[in-house]
């Protein structure tokens, strides 16, 4: 009897380490500029936070959304014209997640996303324009294609979620 006593109070103690351990894995602190997209066994709950936020261990699973407004940089892309002449843009744009929740199930990474799809709204705007209206004033071509793209990029982000604040057209040069 005296040597079982050593092994259940060990037994025990595992016990009542682990089961703390898995309790306060299910507590989350979740700063004021993110949410968190909870799943359920896989089916997405709704968003959580900001503030304390308990989840049920081995059964919910988060992911942290930040949704203060991001910047994505684009320095010297190159975009062909209508008449296949190449030209330098400068630009970037800025965009905010607004669902966090949609912005989880439609694309796996915003970021990676936003990116490309910058690149390829620009060339395909850019496309279809001829470089001669392009570069003949810049001020005018930066401020109406920052609408066009502004226009173009929200209609695409929209179902992600996501909202394109501002587009600025940087510089616009021949190559």
């Amino acid at each position: 009897m005296e040597a079982i006593l050593p092994v259940l109070l060990c037994i025990g103690a595992i016990v009542l380490v682990g089961s703390s351990l898995l309790l306060f894995t299910g507590i989350r602190v979740v700063p004021e500029y993110n949410r968190l997209v909870v799943f359920r066994l896989g089916r997405a709950l709704g968003q959580r936070g900001p503030g304390l936020v308990i989840l049920i261990p081995l059964i919910d699973v988060a992911r942290a959304v930040d949704v203060r407004e991001q910047m994505r940089e684009i320095s010297k892309q190159r975009v062909i014209t209508k008449d296949k002449k190449p030209v330098l843009v400068d630009w970037r744009w800025r965009y905010k997640v607004l669902d966090p929740v949609r912005s989880v199930i439609s694309v796996e990474n915003v970021e990676a996303a936003a990116g490309g799809i910058g690149n390829t709204v620009l060339r395909s705007t850019l496309g279809e324009m001829v470089s001669a209206d392009v570069l003949s004033d810049p001020a005018y071509t930066e401020e109406t294609l920052g609408q066009t793209l502004r226009a173009k990029l929200d209609e695409v982000t929209e179902g992600w979620g996501v909202k394109v604040t501002n587009v600025e057209i940087r510089e616009i040069r021949r190559e």
